[in-house]
């Protein structure tokens, strides 16, 4: 398990999230670079999603709240995740709420799995 220690990993909940994502066989991406969002981006640089699940179009997201409070940065995270599903990702978020119920998280993240496979 040491050699799941990742310093890509932005925030304890992400961390927390890999963790069980790993523990689930998962094996993972940290801070992935989505492919085709460049032209939404300054610099041409593209998005980063938290995780993606290796060899999957599954992204997984680690969302506190507080990042939305402003009106303004939830609606370019709207059109972000749009664009993002629009070129055939499925995006799962997560909170730290979330992770209380970890068969829970798993459950939605196996079913983020099959809707990209299909």
């Amino acid at each position: 398990m040491r050699d799941w220690c990742d310093p890509r990993h932005e925030s304890p909940g992400e961390t927390l999230v890999a963790h069980l994502l790993r523990l689930a066989g998962h094996e993972l991406d940290p801070q992935f670079v989505v492919p085709g969002t460049g032209q939404w981006t300054r610099g041409g640089q593209g998005y980063r999603a938290d995780l993606r699940l290796r060899g999957t179009r599954v992204l997984v997201e680690f969302d506190g709240r507080g990042k939305y409070e402003d009106p303004q940065t939830l609606w370019e995270e709207k059109l972000r995740e749009d664009r993002i599903r629009s070129l055939g990702w499925v995006v799962v978020r997560v909170t730290m709420a979330d992770l209380r119920d970890p068969a829970a998280v798993r459950a939605r993240v196996d079913a983020a799995v099959a809707l990209a496979a299909a």
